[in-house]
């Protein structure tokens, strides 16, 4: 092997490891997922995603104020049938599935959940009875993070609030149950 073959491998393995290196500093920086809503006179639902750990702005993935470009509709395909997933390895990994969703349930960080608004039913006696049956959720889970404030409205019908929510996500971290769940649901039986 000649020397400028050498040194020629010697980069394209820096520029591997490099590469690999970077990709693991992405996926170990949380993803922030954020949601706003108002319900009102005019209803608005927006979803926005922070990569890299909150450095870059927060990129809007959905917003329902922004008018839908017009989709051309294609001839529709008769439907392939699927085979049922049969065997024990199926009835594995349906058993291991909640221990996934668990699993993964621990990985997100709920940043803040601040929900306000005003609801009325039309009848003050139905409007108490709601208010009545949601009031436990409303002084019960208050903490730093959450805030519920609903008020009823015992005179009108009216359904209006606001909603901001945020979820923390690392996305290193989901590793961990998802090798578990493929360990126990297709690993070797016991």
């Amino acid at each position: 092997m000649t020397a400028a073959m050498w040194l020629a491998v010697q980069i394209l393995l820096l520029l591997l490891l490099a590469l690999l290196l970077a990709i693991l500093v992405l996926v170990a920086l949380p993803v922030r997922f954020a949601m706003t809503g108002e319900l009102g006179t005019a209803a608005r639902l927006r979803f926005t995603i922070g990569l890299l750990g909150g450095v870059i702005p927060a990129m809007t993935v959905y917003d329902s104020a922004k008018p839908e470009k017009p989709r051309e509709k294609k001839p529709r395909k008769q439907p392939k049938r699927r085979k049922a997933w049969q065997g024990k390895g199926s009835a594995r990994m349906v058993g291991e599935f909640p221990a996934l969703l668990r699993g993964l349930l621990r990985q997100i960080e709920l940043e803040e959940f601040r929900l306000t608004g005003r609801f009325g039913t039309g009848d003050p006696a139905d409007t108490g009875a709601v208010f009545g049956m949601v009031s436990p959720l409303l002084y019960g889970i208050q903490t730093k993070r959450v805030s519920i404030t609903l008020k009823p409205d015992f005179n009108d019908a009216c359904l209006d609030g606001r909603l901001r929510a945020a979820l923390r996500i690392t996305p290193i971290a989901l590793l961990p149950p998802i090798l578990r769940f493929a360990w126990r649901a297709f690993g070797p039986v016991r």
